[in-house]
């Protein structure tokens, strides 16, 4: 006996490349549920994973307006935070060696030992008036500068003291 296998061809024709492409690769936008081509045009990125945002540019951009217009005193610390990178202030070395001796090592605020990790602290936060002279400067722990964020060392205190 005698058999043959028929073999079918599919061609798959695409007659227009870019618009399937976009109807394959759409993105719904999380807060205003609009579909938008899944491109950085429309949705951004984020910078440390590369991956798009979760909402379109327009909804993304009335975001940071309110939380801008809520949070004006950390709005402003991340522009002179830029600022003063731009006007090329970074403490020295040897500030941050005469930091560490001024704090004897240890974190003023939590007593914990300076380490590695160990950060420029504004005591007057620049956001507020603060200077980048000496004076108005402390070595302290990451955690502690983190949490301190804007706050002087008195609200800071009373905040420590509130969340214990």
């Amino acid at each position: 006996m005698y058999s043959h296998a028929i073999h079918k061809t599919t061609t798959l024709t695409v007659f227009n490349s870019e618009k399937l492409m976009q109807n394959l690769f759409q993105k719904c936008c999380s807060v205003c549920s609009k579909s938008f081509p899944a491109t950085r045009e429309f949705f951004g990125h984020y910078s440390r994973n590369g991956k798009f945002k979760p909402n379109c540019r327009e909804c993304e951009r009335e975001r940071v307006k309110a939380w801008r217009k809520k949070n004006p005193q950390k709005a402003n610390a991340g522009y002179k935070r830029r600022q003063n990178k731009l006007d090329g202030w970074a403490p020295t070395a040897e500030q941050k060696i005469k930091l560490y001796l001024k704090a004897d090592g240890i974190c003023r605020y939590c007593q914990t030992p300076l380490g590695v990790n160990a950060q420029v602290d504004h005591a007057i936060p620049v956001a507020r008036g603060g200077t980048n002279d000496i004076s108005n400067l402390d070595l302290i722990c990451a955690r502690c500068n983190q949490e301190k964020d804007a706050k002087t060392p008195t609200e800071y205190d009373s905040w420590k003291r509130r969340a214990a």
